[in-house]
Parts: C-alpha cells; sequence; structure tokens
C-alpha cells in the first residue's frame, strides 16, 4: 500500500512537469463532465436527423424520437415483444397493408371488423371495431385518435398488441 502512494506520488508530479499542448489557458474537467458533454451533443444531433429525415413517417407518428427512455424501454422487453412493437411502430407488420404491398396478400382490407377498411397500422390500432373492447381495457377508450398515438407509452402499445392476440 505504501508503495503505491509513493507511484502514485511520482506519476502526479511527473505529469504536472509534462508541458500542456493545446489552446491556453487549460482548465482539468473530470471525465465525467466531458462524457455528459458528448453524450448531450451525440443525442442532439440524432434527434436533429431524425426530425429532417423523410424516412420514418409513421413512427414520427407516435411522437418517438430518440431519447434514452423510450430505448431503455424497447431494450427491457422480450425478444417477441420487441419484434411486435418494432413492427407496428415501422409498419412492416403483418397487417394486410403491408402485405398487399409486398404482394404476399390478396386484399389489404381489414378480416377483423369485415369492414371495407384498409388494415394498416392507424386502423390496427386507432378504429377496428374488432378490438375496440381491447383498446377499452388498454388505453381507456374505444377508439383513438392519430393524436393519441402521439402520447402513446411504448409499454401499454405492447400491451395492446399483445391483448389483441392479432400477430399469435
Amino acid at each position: 500500500p505504501h508503495s503505491n502512494v509513493i507511484k502514485s506520488d511520482y506519476l502526479a508530479h511527473i505529469g504536472s512537469k509534462r508541458l500542456f499542448i493545446g489552446p491556453e489557458p487549460s482548465l482539468p474537467l473530470l471525465d465525467c463532465l466531458w462524457k455528459q458533454k458528448i453524450k448531450k451533443w451525440v443525442l442532439q444531433e440524432h434527434t436533429m436527423r431524425w426530425r429532417n429525415q423523410a424516412l420514418g413517417a409513421l413512427t414520427k407518428k407516435f411522437g418517438i424520437e430518440p431519447n434514452q427512455t423510450v430505448g431503455r424501454k424497447l431494450a427491457n422487453m422480450s425478444r417477441d415483444s420487441l419484434k411486435c412493437t418494432i413492427d407496428i411502430l415501422t409498419g412492416h407488420c403483418a397487417l394486410p397493408k403491408h402485405l398487399y404491398t409486398l404482394g404476399l396478400a390478396d386484399t389489404p382490407l381489414c378480416p377483423s371488423c369485415g369492414e371495407e377498411e384498409l388494415e394498416d397500422v392507424e386502423h390496427f390500432l386507432c378504429s377496428c371495431e374488432a378490438f375496440s373492447a381491447v383498446r377499452k381495457s388498454t388505453f381507456g377508450k374505444q377508439f383513438i385518435s392519430t393524436r393519441d398515438l402521439n402520447r402513446m407509452d411504448i409499454g401499454v402499445l405492447c400491451q395492446y398488441i399483445k391483448a389483441t392476440q392479432r400477430f399469435v
């Protein structure tokens, strides 16, 4: 232990003798401060690029932007829950509208409610009559608006998707 103190004193002495290379005046910064600044800058850059990008219109409709809270919730989901949630958020899911666009379904219409409605993500989440009871128990309303999507919690969205058993 005593030799460690002597060694650290020696290294500190050598470090203080070195010339500073960079703009003057120099101020020592704690590692946590500059790491925090870099993280903040990266998040700001990511958010700015995300907003300015033409892609991701459906995900943007949910009001989702790069942030640690959503990232943590997604990271804590099971693999199946994560897949269903991401599929819905991006619109790349096994709903007839998307499958029809890919040429994998004969019709884009909703098979669940029997209405002459395209079954896209918005119809599935907001207005499909077949899932109105599930929406009522999950969101507190039988039907939701696209504005409600903007404030929707990722965890609650996942609960709704599972409760409909639409993708089982």
